[in-house]
């Protein structure tokens, strides 16, 4: 997500549930607050349900984004040809 400077205060996104952005903001003096800004009431209030619930945290192996494949390496030139 993306970073964004307000001053001197640094607002970060970090994700999004629904119709609601989650955003941290850091102040100079390095305090770090976490919020969301929803799109409507509704929104507001489905966000605010899920978070006052029991939350299952999970690691889904299918979902993480793994580090590309290396290339393979480049086959060396092949040597020129001489005839002797």
């Amino acid at each position: 997500m993306g970073n964004e400077e307000k001053g001197e205060t640094i607002v970060k996104r970090l994700g999004r549930i629904g119709d609601c952005v989650i955003i941290e903001k850091t102040t100079p003096e390095g305090k770090v607050t976490r919020g969301a800004t929803c799109g409507s009431a509704e929104a507001r209030n489905a966000l605010a349900a899920i978070l006052e619930g029991k939350l299952l945290l999970e690691v889904d192996p299918k979902v993480i984004l793994a580090e590309p494949p290396a290339e393979p390496p480049a086959e060396p030139p092949a040597e020129p040809v001489t005839e002797s």
